[in-house]
């Protein structure tokens, strides 16, 4: 059980977050008490399309993830996101959070990020550290995952289609 000392004034945020991961959300965002959305799926993409139909909105809200790499981290941190709930965070995501100053809180914390074999390192871990700027990063992934080069007010247009 999540305890409101824990998460300070994000508790509320946290707690209808993570509620929906408890469902079949694989990561969830909240702001001011209310849960804004939820995605299902693997990898970033539910966070990618997440932060992209509430891009007006993400900024100053919470996200709750099952799993957060580095370029989650670094999609987080370009929308603004005020705090990070994962279920399971790599040390380069907690570095990257730190770093842009984003108040974060991980159920268990690892050394890296395994791809879906379990055989090796999860290759958006590995495309992340090839980016220092995270909207760099972002508009890599709207390219590669949505096959798109969007500006901010276009994106949750082009998600729609997807």
């Amino acid at each position: 059980m999540t305890g409101s000392h824990r998460f300070g004034r994000y508790a509320q945020d946290v707690e209808q977050a993570r509620q929906a991961l408890l469902g079949a959300a694989s990561v969830a965002l909240a702001k001011d008490g209310r849960l804004l959305g939820s995605a299902t799926g693997k990898g970033v993409l539910p966070l990618l399309r997440l932060l992209a139909e509430h891009s007006k909105e993400a900024s100053g809200a919470v996200v709750a993830d099952k799993v957060v790499g580095k370029a989650a981290a670094m999609l987080m941190a370009d929308a603004g996101v005020a705090f990070v709930y994962a279920e399971l965070m790599s040390e380069k995501a907690h570095e990257c959070l730190r770093s842009w100053d984003v108040e974060h809180f991980a159920q268990k914390r690892v050394s890296y990020i395994k791809d879906r074999t379990g055989q090796g390192v999860c290759p958006m871990e590995k495309l992340s550290d090839e980016f220092r700027d995270c909207a760099d990063l972002r508009r890599e992934l709207e390219r590669r995952l949505l096959g798109t080069e969007s500006t901010p007010s276009d994106r949750s247009e082009h998600l729609e289609r997807y």
